[in-house]
């Protein structure tokens, strides 16, 4: 093998090797978060009375109300761990490797921004529910950059122990269901409709967005009211959303006809009087077109034509769901 050919040997090689290493250390995306944190009961931080435990752990999708407070003339041992959640998702927060005499006397709960040992209440979000070795995790719905605060205490006696605190976040993607409480008859003898509805959990419902006869979605309230609706077939279709932003992939969609045929904002007579106009005007745009004499001039006439040839389709599209409104109301 000749000089240059060994040159070119090595240097392919270390590409290669240098390629290898690259795809190595390139550091891949979680899908989850996993941290914990060894939390000790050392008598340096204590409270007058501890959370009672009621049995339920606390579920994403669903706020625990406060269970309420035990034992008030009692002082116990506590301490906290912060945890900032780098993306929106279910957490669920376990405690591990008690160290106390007794697995059962040792605690878990979490609350949000911060913790008050005399105020027990104020920024709760959920608990365990039960302690001891075979106490289950509990779970909250948690926000991108929010601080949650978990909280290990002494329930039985004021004893010195620690326990590991283990958070698990996996990424929220399951959306609510939307589903309609009250939509309009079939057939309105007026020019305005109703309709309410609702997300499913409720709790994991943030917001709606409304769709009304194909245009874009936007934020809506229920109830929805709709007002100077056109002659004709109309079209709604909400869907509910999480507050993470996970919307329901199957919208509640609900469809009526509109019979105001007299105090409609556009009724058959206009709507046609208004089509007879916009194919005027397009008959005018297309002789100008047809006269203008220099590039710029027909340019600017083919511009013009261009949108009046839009609202002339428009018109006609208007007529056409107004006939068809007509004849159903008509049935």
């Amino acid at each position: 093998m000749s000089a240059r050919h060994l040159r070119r040997a090595v240097g392919a090689s270390a590409l290669a090797l240098l390629a290898s290493l690259l795809v190595i250390v390139v550091p891949q995306p979680a899908s989850a978060v996993h941290q914990i944190a060894t939390v000790t009961l050392d008598g340096s931080t204590t409270q007058p009375g501890r959370m009672l435990r009621d049995g339920t752990a606390s579920q994403c999708g669903t706020q625990k109300v406060y269970p309420g407070s035990a034992s008030p003339a009692t002082t116990f041992n506590y301490a906290t761990t912060a945890f900032v959640a780098p993306t929106s998702g279910c957490l669920t927060v376990s405690l591990s490797h008690v160290t106390c005499v007794s697995p059962t006397n040792a605690f878990l709960s979490i609350y949000s921004a911060e913790y008050h040992p005399t105020s027990q209440a104020s920024h709760y979000l959920g608990d365990q529910g039960s302690s001891g070795a075979t106490a289950p995790p509990l779970q909250v719905s948690v926000e991108k950059g929010r601080t949650y605060v978990a909280v290990l205490n002494n329930t039985n006696a004021q004893e010195a122990c620690s326990g590991d605190v283990t958070f698990d976040l996996a990424d929220d993607t399951t959306p609510p269901d939307t589903a309609f409480v009250r939509t309009p008859p079939a057939k309105v003898r007026d020019s305005a409709a109703v309709l309410t509805f609702t997300g499913q959990p409720a709790a994991d419902t943030a917001s709606f967005q409304c769709q009304v006869d194909g245009a874009a979605f936007a934020a809506c309230t229920s109830p929805l009211e709709l007002t100077a609706l056109a002659v004709g077939s109309h079209t709604v279709a909400v869907r509910a959303l999480d507050g993470f932003g996970n919307a329901d992939p199957s919208p509640a969609v609900a469809t009526f006809v509109s019979c105001d045929l007299k105090s409609g904002t556009l009724t058959l007579e206009t709507a046609t009087a208004a089509l007879a106009g916009a194919d005027k005007a397009v008959a005018k745009a297309k002789q100008r077109l047809a006269k203008a004499k220099t590039p710029k001039a027909r340019k600017k006439a083919r511009k013009r034509l261009t949108k009046l040839t839009k609202a002339a389709t428009a018109a006609r599209q208007q007529v056409t769901t107004i006939q068809q409104g007509v004849h159903a109301c008509a049935e």
